[in-house]
């Protein structure tokens, strides 16, 4: 099924389409909550009721309840969407509760005024989104949660993990219960704030280049970027390319865009190098694309290296959105490290076996070795075994 979303594009997609409300494109099962004062949209999937012996009743089925989640953070230009191939299985195979939202400045969440918030509590900046996602899992009762960030989503599940774990100021006063931090997952991991461009950056500067800005990213040239995140063009259809660009005609998007861009530098190195030391105290899962052109093997690597003890996955045949490309492959890795991390028992099903997988020059040196490995063995953890090693320091090795 289209979303309403994606069909309000569909049939329009030039600059004249007019701007409309955020819940004007919400699906039935979109939902909000108010977060530090902004409206937040977010999904959540469960499994279904189990079936009951007895006359086929429905029995209540705890993990519907269950105060244990997967909380997945979206990337630059991504929202809730951008999980729609994986949110639903990785719910059924793991058993547990899945969230998605989308961050301020992006997919249905308002877009606030400049003038309507206190530059201390920025919705657009990146400590404040912390308080944002931190909030929403209060207010949905979460005890436990296991993180995955995707892209500079990475370092906010990053920055979440941290609060929590430390118990910053970050954490919410309405947080009667210490939130547990089960996993964190990173998937192409980008560690830089400055998300914005620099074209765009410049762009946004001026009254005349915000005005050239608009049918710029709505044409075919703001597809340049959505189509260097994929490595497979034949998977980027049209209707891939409008679900990804209909956030273009939500209303108060360019003045969204314009916030995000004015922020530099939030996240300085110290504090970086300090997040990194604290997160790492969780069971870390690196994944990153085997022809990543946004963020390369190299990069992914260097990250990866920041957590010891991690397990680094290259993702066969995909570029930065291996969730996109090769939905059933992440599935299986994040299900069965999920399973270790924040469920008690094992996903339902092995997970999938992905063709060969080549590390050459993947590694922090370049000098990536050639792995043939099946996700799909035994115990579907032996892939893992031997793909840690890519791209990453022996030292920083661990079986799942």
């Amino acid at each position: 099924r289209k979303s309403s979303l994606h069909q309000a594009s569909d049939s329009d997609s030039d600059d004249e389409t007019p701007d409309l409300p955020v819940k004007a494109y919400a699906d039935p099962d979109s939902q909000f909550l108010t977060c530090e004062g902004v409206d937040i949209h977010y999904k959540m999937m469960a499994p279904p009721p189990m079936p009951s012996e007895a006359e086929g009743s429905m029995l209540e089925n705890t993990a519907q309840t269950s105060p244990a989640a997967v909380v997945l953070i979206h990337g630059f230009g991504g929202g809730v969407f951008s999980w729609r191939h994986i949110m639903h299985s990785l719910a059924m195979r793991c058993g547990c509760r899945v969230l998605a939202l989308d961050r301020p400045g992006f997919g249905l969440t308002e877009r606030p005024y400049r003038h309507s918030f206190p530059q201390a509590n920025n919705p657009y900046a990146l400590h404040t989104q912390v308080k944002i996602i931190l909030s929403l899992c209060t207010q949905l009762g979460l005890e436990r949660v296991l993180f995955v960030g995707h892209s500079d989503g990475a370092l906010l599940a990053v920055m979440c993990a941290a609060a929590l774990m430390e118990r910053s100021s970050a954490v919410p006063a309405a947080m009667q219960k210490p939130v547990k931090v089960a996993g964190l997952s990173l998937i192409s991991p980008n560690m830089s704030s400055e998300m914005v461009p620099t074209s765009t950056r410049l762009l946004l500067q001026t009254k005349l280049g915000r005005q050239m800005l608009r049918p710029l990213l709505r044409s075919e040239i703001g597809e340049v970027a959505i189509r260097r995140a994929w490595h497979d063009q034949q998977k980027l259809s049209r209707e891939v390319l409008e679900t990804y660009k209909t956030s273009l005609h939500v209303e108060g998007w360019d003045r969204a865009l314009y916030e995000v861009a004015r922020l530099k530098g939030e996240v300085e190195a110290s504090e970086l190098v300090h997040l990194f030391q604290v997160a790492a105290g969780a069971p870390v899962l690196v994944l990153f694309g085997a022809h990543d052109r946004v963020v390369s093997a190299r990069k992914g690597a260097t990250v990866a290296n920041q957590f010891p003890g991690s397990q680094t996955v290259v993702v066969p045949n995909v570029g930065h959105l291996p969730h996109e490309e090769s939905p059933v492959a992440v599935v299986g890795l994040l299900s069965h490290f999920v399973a270790d991390c924040l469920v008690t028992r094992k996903p339902t099903h092995p997970p999938p076996t992905p063709p060969q997988m080549s590390a050459g020059g993947a590694g922090a040196g370049g000098g990536g070795r050639e792995v043939s490995s099946s996700v799909g063995s035994d115990s579907g953890v032996g892939a893992m075994e031997d793909m840690s090693n890519i791209g990453a320091s022996p030292h920083n090795s661990r079986k799942p």
